[in-house]
């Protein structure tokens, strides 16, 4: 994992020690999974979408065979990256193998049971759509392939994606006045864009994946138009000794979670 701010940063270790770990990772604790698995949880200080973090093709191919590195000395059988690393290394063409598959399906799985989970405390049925900011992303595609395997109607919205007025999904007219969950799997800052009367009301109920969660200046925007907002806060697991910090508290990212296992997912109501 990586911190998404300073603070998170200043969680688990102190400013002196932070310079020297920049890409570098150091154990901070180990997590327990329902099934009884136990993985080890590591860090770097880097900010990996901050303006100072230095992301390279170099960088990410040295930081990547560091970790593999410690894991081939541990004999541990996964990888697991948080956050935007996935891509970035993807994006640098690094190859990960399996790790990849495994990191991706936990995400998804977790992610898609989440949608579920809220489609039901919402009493959504098959008019009832899920819009997806992010859905050609890392975890999106998947994401977005799943639910419709369970015969959920999606609306894909990418980078250049527009979802306002209605329009066709298949054979059937989507119009946004009705009941939908509109999923964020891609940056923070990507709900904001929605943040207007043509395309969020009291028919809406906003699901956040990323961290951090939405700040609450944005999620009284949010809400000033009617919306309910929920965020993903992770998978229940133990962790010790310092347990994940904000909205992970109790839980642990869903990227962190193993493929196939049963996780209660953490839905939080902001």
């Amino acid at each position: 994992m990586y911190p998404a701010d300073s603070d998170y940063a200043d969680y688990f270790t102190f400013r002196a020690r932070q310079w020297f770990i920049t890409w570098k990772p150091f154990i901070t604790g180990v997590i327990k999974h329902p099934s009884g698995e136990r993985s080890l949880k590591f860090a770097i200080s880097a900010h990996v979408d901050g303006k100072d973090s230095h992301v390279d093709s170099t960088t990410m191919h040295t930081f990547h065979s560091g970790v593999e590195k410690v894991a081939k000395q541990l004999g541990v059988s996964t990888i697991h990256f948080a956050g935007t690393l996935p891509g970035r290394l993807t994006a640098f063409r690094v190859r990960r193998g399996d790790n990849q598959r495994n990191e991706r399906q936990a995400t998804e799985e977790n992610v898609i049971k989440a949608i579920t989970m809220l489609r039901a405390t919402l009493s959504h049925g098959n008019e009832n759509f899920v819009v997806v900011l992010g859905s050609k992303g890392y975890v999106g595609k998947g994401v977005v392939s799943g639910l419709e395997q369970l015969g959920i109607r999606v609306l894909s919205v990418d980078k250049d994606g527009v979802f306002a007025s209605g329009r066709y999904l298949g054979d059937r007219y989507i119009q946004p006045r009705l009941p939908h969950i509109m999923l964020n799997i891609t940056r923070p800052e990507a709900i904001n864009a929605y943040i207007d009367p043509a395309t969020m009301s009291n028919c809406t109920t906003v699901l956040n994946e990323v961290y951090p969660a939405p700040h609450p200046d944005v999620v009284s925007q949010m809400k000033d138009l009617g919306a309910r907002v929920f965020h993903i806060g992770g998978v229940v697991a133990s962790v010790a000794p310092l347990p994940f910090p904000s909205a992970y508290c109790g839980a642990v990212p869903c990227c962190a979670a193993l493929p196939g296992t049963d996780y209660q997912v953490k839905v939080i109501e902001m």
